[in-house]
């Protein structure tokens, strides 16, 4: 799971990577990844926080991604993230799970990106997130909800263009 994330930060340029779990307004840390020297997280994997405390508390069934390249310089800049945890880009994306649970991936730092997330590098989380999905059921960590690995899907995402689109 750190190896895929640690190429999802890369990719995308970002610091931290932290994958929750979610259920009844509760967000469960299942893991965290780093890269590069960074300051600590005030999470911890094992920690539970209300959903309201972070940005993933944000996605829904209508919000299922979630893109902020400042939150400062944006309607985010009094969003406890970024008040109290200092988060000032992010990109995070949610993965139904059965009983009305969801997992979500985000992606964030604190300082700002030299350029606004791109619709491919959005596809790019959505996938990464399907993988880390199958990774923790298999695991058992998670029940498994919507994740598609089959030969068809991996096609589907080949077409799926590199950064810079």
């Amino acid at each position: 799971l750190g190896l895929i994330l640690g190429e999802v930060l890369e990719e995308l340029d970002l610091s931290y990577a932290l994958v929750g779990l979610h259920e009844g307004g509760r967000m469960r840390v299942l893991h965290i990844s780093t890269r590069g020297y960074v300051a600590p997280l005030p999470l911890r994997v094992g920690m539970e926080v209300g959903e309201e405390a972070t940005y993933a508390g944000n996605l829904t069934k209508k919000n299922e991604s979630l893109a902020i390249d400042v939150a400062s310089l944006s309607g985010w800049r009094a969003h406890p993230a970024c008040q109290k945890l200092g988060w000032e880009t992010y990109l995070g994306v949610k993965r139904a799970l059965p009983n009305d649970a969801f997992l979500s991936v985000a992606c964030f730092a604190t300082r700002p990106r030299d350029y606004l997330f791109t619709n491919s590098e959005k596809r790019f989380l959505q996938d990464a997130s399907a993988w880390v999905e199958g990774m923790l059921a298999r695991e058992g960590k998670i029940s498994a909800g919507t994740f598609d690995l089959s030969p068809a899907s991996e096609a589907r995402n080949s077409e799926i263009p590199k950064r810079g689109d």
